[in-house]
This record gives C-alpha cells, sequence and structure tokens, in this order.
C-alpha cells in the first residue's frame, strides 16, 4: 500500500529494545467484507512504537533477528506463534511497534471449511496460552449477533448491504462456530486433527501421508503457505 513499505517497517528498530514491528493490514480485491472491517478494528491508521497489547501479525512483520536466535517460534502451537512470541518479548521487556505507514492488502481466499480451521486451530492456541479462558455457546451466539449487526450496519453505510449481506452471516457463523469447536479440542491435536487442519481433501494418498505430530516443522510450513 506504501512505496516505502520497507524503510516504515523496519523504522521503529533504531531504538534497540523494539523487538517486533508488524504492518498495517486492509481487505484486498474479493476479500470477505467482514474479514475487511476484522482488519480495520485491530489495524488503525495511527502508528504505536510502544504498543502495550501484546499482539502482532507475522503476515506483515519485521523482527529483530538476535532475539528471534534467543527463543524461536513455538512450533508446538496450531496458531498464533507470532502473538505467544510478542506476549514473550514483552514480558522480557521489549517493545512491540505497529507501524501504520506500512501497510498491505491481505487476501484470505478459503473455502468455507479453510475458514472454519483457521479460527479453530487458532482457538486451540488460546485455550493453550489462557488455560482459564472459556467461549461457550452463549459466547458464540452474543458475538455472532454483535458483530453480524456491526457489519450490517457498515455494508449500508457503503450502499453494498445486498451484495454483503449473505457473506456477513456466513462468515461470522464459521469464525465463531471454529472458535466454539476448537476450545473443544485438545490442545495437542492428533494426527488426523492436523491433517484436517494443514491438508486440504485428498490432497496426501493414505499410502504417503508423513508421519506427522504438532511439532512438526514441515506442517507449519504448510499453514503459513
Amino acid at each position: 500500500m506504501h512505496h516505502d513499505w520497507l524503510k516504515n517497517l523496519i523504522a521503529p528498530f533504531e531504538d534497540p529494545k523494539v523487538a517486533i514491528a508488524y504492518g498495517k493490514q486492509r481487505g484486498g480485491a474479493g476479500s470477505k467484507f467482514s474479514e475487511s472491517q476484522h482488519f480495520i478494528r485491530w489495524f488503525p491508521d495511527v502508528s504505536d512504537f510502544d504498543q502495550k497489547r501484546p499482539y502482532c501479525n507475522n503476515a506483515n512483520l519485521a523482527l529483530r533477528h538476535s532475539v528471534w536466535e534467543e527463543q524461536n517460534f513455538d512450533e508446538t502451537l496450531t496458531g498464533l506463534e507470532d502473538l505467544a512470541w510478542a506476549s514473550v518479548q514483552q514480558e522480557r521487556g521489549y517493545k512491540i511497534a505497529y507501524v501504520a505507514e506500512a501497510g498491505v492488502a491481505h487476501l484470505h481466499d478459503e473455502t468455507s471449511d479453510q475458514i472454519m480451521n483457521r479460527h479453530r486451530r487458532e482457538a486451540i492456541t488460546l485455550k493453550r496460552l489462557l488455560p482459564k479462558s472459556r467461549f461457550t455457546i452463549w459466547h458464540l451466539a452474543s458475538l455472532y449477533v454483535r458483530s453480524v449487526f456491526t457489519d450490517c450496519k457498515a455494508a449500508l453505510k457503503q450502499n453494498i448491504f445486498l451484495r454483503e449481506v449473505s457473506g456477513i452471516f456466513s462468515f461470522r457463523f464459521l469464525q465463531y462456530l471454529g472458535t466454539f469447536r476448537g476450545y473443544r479440542d485438545p490442545i495437542d491435536p492428533s494426527q488426523s486433527l492436523t491433517q484436517v487442519f494443514y491438508y486440504p481433501p485428498g490432497s496426501l494418498e493414505k499410502s504417503h501421508r508423513p508421519k506427522v505430530d504438532s511439532a512438526s516443522s514441515e506442517i507449519r510450513h504448510e499453514a503459513k503457505v
């Protein structure tokens, strides 16, 4: 979104206490409307070079290599490894910088199953990182209604309600259903569940499926792709 994207993204590293710098994200052509609204909420238009919350997103992120060498990403997580790493570094006294002037368009071209499974595996990690947290059927219903209402209101304001309304209902339902299911899954998924998360149906023949576990770097690579 900016010709000087990389220059802006790495600018915060002039401060030796900055371990992470991440940039703004916006939906691209073909993005789900609700996901575009999510980007607007979580990636504001104002930079913050000393962000207090341990949030970042490695779809548009730079990190200090020396800090990463001291502690790599946790390969056993099924998602949100960037947030987990950011949280640890912030506890160690490092800073997280958000750079609004380093924006990208981020497109998730996903099927319904992929949308649900992405939120499902992220919920597994949330449950592991925050063992006292809960996501009940009440959370599912209340968040679904609230998000659909907010998205529909935004679509009406943009005069695209009729075009987007079915997608809004569908995306938000899959998002929260995936989260609900993830909170009921084991924090260490079985091989079969890992297969569901990271490989589309029929992509691997049974006789050629690699032996994988939740710590497999090969699986993590597939997840990022």
